[in-house]
């Protein structure tokens, strides 16, 4: 059976007469925690109240206690409790909770059933007339009938996600362009603005406008290369009509060679 995600408890379940005398017993506590792990487990299992390891296999003492995580003594004593109770009942060796309705709403459990199976079986229908193309419109043997087809509703579903998509990726590349602040692209696309980072951006503002600035920031946004140092590189590429690799690295400071020649002519002497 399915898998059932919750089950009924009644805000008065502590008024109950046999809750109250459960309390009250040695290990009473355990016992009741016991009582909410077969509700639990029933609900689970969703076989009409019924609590087993498989239709073939009931629960035996020792599987409970390994299972709930409580010692035997406490599950021996539960189960003695719940039968003298008339809390559960024993089938063919399997536990069954009485009264299970008042736990799960079985009518509306088999409803729902009933409602998946019935979509699973439209579903698969529609799959094989998709395939063998058999659907069309309703509207091509009545032209005034304003209904369609499942193929049509599923044709029409699938466009809205691919333009749904299509927003998306609009949205994503437009949102740098539309805000014209190089500040607010920068820390939406790039990284945290710092003291340092803030600086650098007024500096480029000031040599290349801050129109260049955002210009040059969504081309590496494009690229995905999100760094300062790129875009000043983009800055300075756009002003100098060189690439990076065509530009001259700057002449590093050097010892002249004078001065070595005068070391080594000191070394000599």
């Amino acid at each position: 059976m399915a898998d059932v995600k919750w089950i009924k408890l009644s805000t008065g379940l502590f008024d109950d007469e046999k809750i109250k005398l459960i309390k009250k017993m040695p290990d009473g506590a355990t016992v009741l925690i016991v009582w909410m792990q077969l509700l639990i487990e029933a609900g689970k299992k969703n076989d009409g109240g019924y609590v087993h390891l498989s239709h073939d296999v009931p629960y035996n003492d020792e599987m409970l206690a390994t299972v709930f995580d409580h010692p035997l003594q406490s599950i021996r004593l539960a189960i003695q409790t719940f039968e003298m109770f008339k809390m559960i009942e024993k089938k063919n060796g399997h536990i069954y909770i009485t009264n299970w309705d008042k736990y799960q709403n079985i009518e509306g459990m088999d409803k729902i059933k009933d409602q998946w199976k019935s979509a699973s079986q439209k579903y698969r229908l529609k799959q094989k007339q998709i395939q063998s193309g058999q659907l069309q419109l309703n509207a091509s043997n009545n032209p005034d009938t304003r209904h369609m087809t499942t193929y049509d509703s599923h044709k029409i579903e699938v466009e809205e996600e691919v333009d749904k998509e299509k927003d998306k990726e609009i949205s994503t590349t437009s949102t740098t362009t539309e805000k014209r602040n190089a500040f607010e692209i920068f820390e939406d696309n790039y990284q945290k603005l710092t003291v340092d980072n803030s600086e650098k951006l007024k500096d480029l503002i000031t040599e290349y406008t801050e129109e260049k600035v955002i210009w040059a920031l969504n081309v590496g946004i494009e690229r995905n290369v999100r760094n300062l140092r790129y875009v000043e590189g983009t800055l300075e590429s756009d002003k100098t009509g060189l690439t990076k690799s065509q530009r001259v690295p700057k002449k590093k400071n050097t010892p002249t060679r004078e001065i070595d020649d005068g070391m080594e002519g000191f070394r000599t002497i």
